[in-house]
């Protein structure tokens, strides 16, 4: 994979002056390694926070040249560049099976002629968790939540590059009696239009962001512990190919994830107090495909591919699709966009419902 790597950075030099070689090395850069599987509960942006235009396309996060509105790209801090004078929002909303709910909310504002400004609020619950005593009888009702507040900043670094920065803040409350936890995270990004046609971006995401959970609250001091979960990190490779009405998106996705459970005193059965500690360390490698079709001049189409990430026992295909609508009539709404995507093949779809407005 290093290697793949090192390949993939000599050529986005030569890609800058050549054009071609990028394009058709992404092509071929399917995932092919993996050491073990990732996943786990931190982090919001992990799971569910992206605009449903880049859930319908797959989970790609790209730049998409055709679009004068930024807030499709989310994930991308590069596309919080500024283009023109116009205030935009974005609100959206995710129905989940299981009693869970997803609500975001986006601003998009330019600050000068190059640089803008792109804020986010999001928040993840889930409800009517059925609380059990040890012998399996029902006690009470819980419920856990996972907010996010984050700002990005998008430069025109030149006519064809865009460099951008993210900052975010996340809370998550697990457990009434369990202090809740919070981080911050970072994002980087790159994103190159190099023909009117092609276009390549590069973005790093929620670098430096963990939780520490302690468990003095529910233990006793005497017995405390506590686990580092470090967030998914996420190294994404992805260009997108406009043919006429048509554009193809494809990226590839290196993530990497690290939990430490810090040392816990133990009594053996010879009577010596042992402390011990573990920590583990996963990562792997996800691809995904999307298509976008202009159909109507006011009305696109999409369609995605989506890897789980690649494991030496199993990888399974999730499905996406969506469509765009503008809204030309409708006073302030530009846009309305529902996507339709699938989570896991047990548990089956996900439906989001999004509107961009001009402010």
């Amino acid at each position: 994979m290093k290697e793949m790597l090192n390949r993939f950075g000599n050529q986005v030099s030569v890609h800058i002056s050549g054009r071609v070689s990028v394009g058709l090395l992404m092509l071929l850069l399917l995932p092919v390694y993996a050491s073990a599987q990732v996943g786990g509960a931190s982090g919001i942006q992990s799971r569910l926070f992206m605009s449903s235009f880049e859930r319908a396309l797959g989970s790609v996060v790209t730049s998409s040249s055709y679009t004068e509105n930024p807030l499709y790209v989310t994930l991308n801090p590069s596309a919080a560049r500024s283009q023109g004078q116009q205030w935009s929002a974005l609100m959206q909303t995710s129905t989940l099976p299981f009693d869970r709910s997803h609500h975001r909310l986006s601003l998009q504002a330019p600050l000068d002629e190059r640089l803008g400004i792109r804020i986010h609020l999001g928040q993840y619950r889930v409800g009517d968790i059925d609380g059990r005593s040890v012998s399996g009888y029902p006690t009470q009702t819980y419920s856990t939540s996972e907010s996010m507040v984050g700002v990005q900043f998008g430069l025109s670094i030149t006519e064809t590059l865009d460099a951008g920065l993210g900052i975010s803040w996340h809370h998550s409350s697990l457990y009434p009696d369990l202090d809740a936890a919070t981080t911050i995270g970072l994002d980087v990004g790159l994103q190159s239009r190099v023909t009117d046609r092609y276009t390549w971006m590069v973005v790093a995401k929620d670098l430096l962001a963990s939780y520490r959970w302690t468990t003095g609250s529910l233990s006793g001091a005497n017995q405390e512990g506590s686990i580092r979960q470090g967030f998914e990190r996420r190294y994404i490779f992805g260009h997108t190919f406009a043919l006429q009405s048509v554009q193809f998106h494809h990226s590839v996705t290196l993530s990497t994830q690290s939990m430490r459970q810090s040392p816990v005193s133990q009594l053996s059965d010879n009577g010596l107090i042992i402390r011990q500690s573990s920590e583990t360390n996963a990562r792997a490698v996800s691809t995904s495909l999307g298509l976008d079709w202009a159909a109507h001049s006011q009305f696109r189409v999409q369609l995605g591919l989506h890897s789980t990430p690649f494991s030496e026992i199993e990888t399974s295909w999730k499905g996406s699709g969506g469509f765009m609508l503008d809204l030309p009539d409708v006073p302030l709404v530009d846009q309305f966009h529902y996507a339709l995507w699938s989570e896991h093949p047990e548990i089956g779809f996900a439906h989001t419902f999004s509107l961009t407005f001009s402010l």
